[in-house]
């Protein structure tokens, strides 16, 4: 009992050290900052959260909106383009692609 134990506190320590634990409340803090054109901290958020879950669109979305708001528009459509291979199905990103000049 006490050997599992042991395994699973060092299991959550390593996957919390890994980046692996993201903050759940961190897109809403995101698109609260973005709201407020705090871009700067909005691009701190979003690149944290992409970096503790590479798969998480959303985060990729964001960024590219906050990288958007401060006038870089090819890092903007690099996030866009990435979020949209993680979810091609998203028609959002492709407008805001397109927004930016790229695409038919």
């Amino acid at each position: 009992m006490i050997q599992s134990r042991a395994f699973l506190l060092i299991c959550l320590v390593l996957l919390t050290a890994k980046g692996a634990v993201a903050d759940p409340n961190a897109l809403e803090k995101g698109r609260a900052l973005l709201e407020k054109a705090d871009y700067t901290a909005a691009i701190a958020v979003f690149k944290d959260t992409d970096q503790r879950s590479p798969t998480r669109a959303e985060a990729l979305e964001g960024w590219g909106d906050a990288l958007a708001g401060i006038g870089d528009r090819d890092g903007a459509i690099e996030k866009y383009k990435a979020a949209l291979a993680i979810k091609p199905e998203t028609r959002r990103l492709m407008m805001h692609i397109r927004s930016l000049g790229i695409g038919p």
